[in-house]
């Protein structure tokens, strides 16, 4: 399915974040493609199984790991890096 709308995926481990995310972006926002993961746990079949697939990513425990390298562009983290078109956010609430 392609879409026009931000697809996003958000992955985190702490309840409280994804319960403060999920009220922020698909109630206040009213986006309608949101998808949250407790973990990176069998992350490639849960993103491969989305559909739409997302074009927007954060995943705040593991920040570093999914940075884009200076020299390809691409995210460090290999999962990530197979994700064609993904935008991958490093910056929490409170953390800029």
């Amino acid at each position: 399915m392609m879409t026009n709308e931000p697809v996003i995926l958000y992955v985190e481990d702490d309840p409280q974040s994804r319960k403060l995310m999920s009220m922020l972006l698909k109630g206040r926002m009213k986006l309608p493609y949101v998808t949250i993961l407790e973990d990176s746990q069998d992350f490639m079949a849960n993103v491969d199984a989305l559909d739409p697939k997302p074009n927007i990513s954060y995943n705040p425990a593991e920040a570093n790991a999914l940075s884009p390298d200076p020299l390809t562009g691409y995210p460090r983290c290999p999962a990530y890096a197979r994700v064609k078109g993904i935008h991958v956010l490093e910056c929490a609430i409170g953390h800029c």
